[in-house]
């Protein structure tokens, strides 16, 4: 602001008295970039798979970027001949809906209706975030791709799913902080008991003489965990990005297995 003024003459004193005045506004163009997000992506099952587990384990990548408040929702429901699996996912009765999921795996539960053989499913799994200030003033939804798997010959099966980082190139899994988290497609924790786990190196030894039970993790649905560091072999940084195997056996005599790293 630019001020004119007068200087007037008084016998005691001088004063200055305001003319006239003008203001000169800047105007700068404001810029807003508005952030994207990602939909949260099937892993498993994948898109078309076939399987043949009873209680599948489901998991997904999460949206991104990450939210504290995230939460999942995860729908499935039967596609009929003749249907696409959007539309389906539409006009289909639930069989099962599952909301508040912390994090991106989950355990068809037991008290679900039984998976069919031969049938055909679709899923679709939505993020549930809060944007704004401090994100609680908002409620938003981010819907995923809808995805169809179909059963073949279903068995009361345990799968492994590991929670870890992304495969790398030869896809095997890194575990961070040394503790190796996987989701089981068990019905009951019971049956979890009842399993036989072991790890070995490539050379087919195991780790350890004694018995590896695995711990639960506190608040997550089918999720458990082994604290490598407890074994001497992991504490060892020679051991660090050599591959191991994670066995695990079911009382009928069926083996599964998954390949993972150390860093």
């Amino acid at each position: 602001m630019v001020f004119k003024c007068k200087k007037m003459k008084s016998s005691k004193k001088t004063v200055f008295m305001l003319i006239t005045g003008f203001v000169m506004l800047l105007l700068i163009p404001s810029q807003s970039y508005a952030q994207t997000y990602s939909p949260p992506r099937a892993v498993f099952p994948a898109p078309e798979h076939v399987i043949h587990y009873t209680y599948p384990t489901f998991s997904w990548i999460p949206m991104y970027p990450h939210k504290s408040t995230t939460t999942y929702e995860l729908i499935l429901v039967e596609v009929l001949a003749g249907q696409t699996a959007q539309a389906a996912i539409q006009a289909n009765p639930l069989i099962l809906r599952k909301a508040f999921i912390k994090t991106p795996v989950f355990t068809y539960p037991v008290s679900a209706p039984a998976l069919k053989q031969g049938k055909t499913y679709a899923w679709q799994i939505t993020a549930h975030y809060r944007k704004g200030v401090n994100e609680v003033s908002v409620l938003r939804k981010l819907p995923g791709e809808v995805n169809v798997f179909r059963m073949i010959t279903p068995q009361a099966a345990t799968c492994i799913t590991l929670w870890s980082e992304k495969p790398d190139d030869t896809r095997f899994y890194l575990v961070p902080d040394y503790e190796l988290r996987f989701a089981l497609g068990t019905r009951s924790h019971q049956e979890v008991t009842q399993l036989q786990f072991a790890i070995v190196n490539q050379t087919g030894k195991s780790i350890s003489h004694q018995k590896i039970v695995p711990i639960k993790v506190k608040n997550t649905e089918g999720q458990y965990a082994i604290p490598l560091r407890k074994y001497a072999v992991f504490r060892k940084k020679s051991t660090r990005h050599q591959i191991y195997t994670l066995k695990v056996t079911t009382p009928a005599g069926k083996n599964y297995q998954v390949n993972f790293t150390t860093k």
